[in-house]
């Protein structure tokens, strides 16, 4: 009998007879040579790790002869949003295609080439469609020859109106506007794009924001344009007005200096100098200080005529 799974290679018989030599000795050896039995997946009848071996039933597939591993798409996908809001979509699609081969000795799976199948050899080109007031954001969509290794594309093609300045305003009305308002950076610095925005709650997610020139914040105020792009591609452009300020320009009140001090006694006549101010009558403008000197050497010399007096009597 022969094994699960295998096959005679071409030419071989299995003997039907056994002769027996009329001098009792052995029969000759007798050779048969087998090969492992392999099926072809197609993709149109693919298999999954399920499905039991046609002449193996005791194993099932392996993994890798699914529709997926044999079957390949590659889209480009094109969106044409309507200045009403209704959006047209073009599938431009290529198929390619392979073969495995499968070992039901083993398992082992082996591919045959991609081949490209049916009429689509290409993407072809696209022409936007002419909507009178309007302009589309790409008027053409090149033809592209995809191999299999091509990654899906979407393109999307938006419109505004003639002489609008925005792409949004035609193709979503309904939507809030981005509304402008003034920024304060200090100079030298690139103040953040969306720091423009007054709105950016009002805005869709995942909408960004960006300098269409980066500003010159090193001559005092300017103006930059601020690039709001939408998540479906559209964009707008803001013009805003930017301060500039110097972080040490004076105010009316000095910058703190440090003052460093090198002994006890410079300690002192800072102290000192700075009080001085304090030690000043209200009314007669003398020191206190001067005063209590003064009042200190008059008692000194009344003590000094007393003593000499003392000693006379």
């Amino acid at each position: 009998t022969i094994p699960e799974g295998y096959e005679l290679v071409p030419g071989q018989k299995v003997p039907t007879t056994i002769d027996f030599p009329g001098d009792g000795s052995n029969p000759s050896d007798k050779t048969v040579k087998l090969t492992h039995k392999i099926v072809v997946v197609t993709p149109d009848d693919p298999k999954s790790s399920n499905d039991p071996l046609p002449d193996n039933p005791s194993k099932n597939y392996p993994d890798g002869v699914t529709e997926t591993n044999l079957r390949k798409r590659v889209k480009r996908t094109i969106n044409v949003i309507n200045p009403n809001g209704d959006i047209d979509v073009t599938t431009q699609l290529v198929v390619f295609e392979r073969t495995a081969t499968v070992d039901q000795v083993n398992g082992q799976v082996s591919y045959s080439d991609w081949k490209q199948v049916g009429e689509d050899k290409s993407w072809p080109k696209f022409e936007a469609p002419d909507i009178a007031g309007y302009t589309p954001s790409t008027e053409s969509v090149s033809e592209v020859i995809p191999n299999v290794n091509t990654e899906n594309v979407t393109v999307n093609i938006t419109y505004k109106a003639d002489n609008s300045g925005s792409d949004r305003d035609a193709n979503t009305p309904t939507d809030p506007q981005p509304q402008g308002q003034d920024i304060t950076t200090n100079k030298g610095t690139t103040p953040s794009p969306s720091d423009g925005i007054k709105n950016k709650g009002d805005l869709p997610d995942g909408t960004k924001y960006s300098w269409k020139e980066t500003p010159n914040t090193n001559n005092g105020d300017t103006t930059g344009t601020v690039v709001v792009t939408y998540p479906d591609g559209s964009k707008d452009e803001v013009k805003v007005t930017i301060h500039v300020t110097e972080p040490n320009k004076k105010t009316g009140m000095e910058d703190n200096k440090s003052t460093i001090v090198t002994s006890s006694s410079s300690a002192n006549k800072v102290k000192n100098t700075a009080n001085s101010k304090q030690s000043t009558l209200p009314q007669t403008g003398a020191n206190t200080s001067a005063l209590a000197g003064l009042g200190i050497a008059l008692m000194g010399l009344a003590s000094m005529i007393f003593i000499n007096k003392k000693k006379k009597d």
